[in-house]
């Protein structure tokens, strides 16, 4: 087996006791994410966080601390994907932008929501992630450098 590896990025924004999270339909079925994305050829994992949040929600955040370091690999491509989730802070959400079309709606929920069985996850580290914001202590983004 040869697996093809992906670096990606995704971001918690908590407001008001919810969750920003966009619908997608990836295999023809409803899944939920946080706002989530691949980080460019030589682009800033930081900068990359915070683009794809606002090209997915039209929310433009702040990030400010680093949750984790996930895996999950692909059943149906051989694709490890590994996604380094930053936390953020809301900033303002911008009137009239075109989002993805890949996302079908941006939605905040709660983590109830989130871990109801009714709503699936794009993969289990979508809701792991969300469950250990809130249990795992949060990591100092001058962890990341580009030098």
């Amino acid at each position: 087996m040869h697996l093809r590896n992906h670096l990606t990025v995704a971001t918690i924004v908590e407001r008001g006791g919810k969750f920003l999270c966009v619908w997608e339909k990836p295999s023809n079925k409803l899944v939920f994410n946080q706002p989530a994305g691949h980080v460019e050829p030589g682009e800033n994992v930081i900068d990359a966080a915070v683009r794809e949040t606002l090209e997915e929600t039209g929310v433009a955040v702040k990030l400010d601390s680093f949750l984790g370091f996930y895996k999950s690999i692909s059943d149906t491509s051989q694709v490890a994907y590994y996604r380094l989730v930053f936390v953020g802070k809301f900033i303002k959400t911008i009137p009239n932008f075109e989002i993805d079309p890949d996302i079908k709606k941006v939605e905040w929920l709660t983590l109830p929501e989130i871990n109801d069985p009714k709503n699936t996850p794009r993969s289990q580290i979508t809701r792991k992630s969300f469950n250990d914001y809130q249990m795992k202590p949060n990591y100092p983004l001058t962890m990341f450098t580009d030098e």
